[in-house]
């Protein structure tokens, strides 16, 4: 056998090893998004529609153009806020503060629960820190920090953000300040009697 024909069968299967490791290498797999968006609690089903709360603030319309005074740019305190049409049957209120336009996904400026049944407002520039236990407690937001947190979108963007209202059938004692978003999310299942939404923006 000559030398040429002996370099043809070793390299038909060179040829095939190649085209055998090909054939069976995994295609990368594409990363999961990192724009996470936290599901709002919704409204159990009842006999009969809940009924859905008016939120408003005397500092801006919904849909309007959050002041700067109530962002990083101005004082960063929280806005008055006050609602009505509040349910039957409400033992306390809850309310966060989301911005879920940004590209990380979305961010919570505010956690504050356990607020009194008794109450139809909030004042003004709420502490920043656990406030008053006997009133309301506050959680942890996207920031580390207790408490509000005012908009602060990046340079050159509009942001919205929503201030969501929930009236629940109970206390949520099982939670103390500083408790995260998830924590008071999953608390607040099964007892939300009814809700209502704010939406300010706010751009620099």
């Amino acid at each position: 056998m000559t030398l040429c024909a002996m370099r043809l069968p070793i390299a038909m299967i060179l040829a095939g090893i190649i085209l055998c490791a090909c054939s069976t290498t995994q295609q990368p797999v594409r990363p999961a998004t990192d724009k996470t968006n936290p599901a709002t609690p919704k409204i159990p089903d009842t006999a009969t529609t809940p009924v859905t709360m008016t939120i408003s603030s005397p500092a801006f319309q919904d849909g309007a153009k959050i002041p700067v005074k109530y962002t990083c740019k101005g004082q960063s305190i929280s806005p008055t806020l006050q609602w009505a049409n509040a349910p039957q049957g409400a033992k306390s209120y809850a309310l966060i503060l989301e911005d879920p336009d940004t590209s990380s996904g979305t961010l919570t400026h505010w956690i504050i629960f356990n607020i009194s049944p008794d109450s139809n407002n909030l004042p003004e520039g709420v502490p920043t820190q656990t406030g008053n236990q006997t009133t309301f407690s506050q959680g942890n937001n996207s920031f580390g920090k207790t408490g509000y947190d005012g908009p602060c979108p990046p340079s050159g963007q509009s942001h919205r953000y929503i201030f969501s209202l929930y009236a629940l059938d109970t206390v949520l004692s099982q939670l103390k300040a500083g408790a995260s978003k998830s924590d008071v999310l999953e608390a607040m299942q099964s007892h939300i009697l009814a809700s209502g939404r704010l939406t300010g923006t706010f751009g620099q």
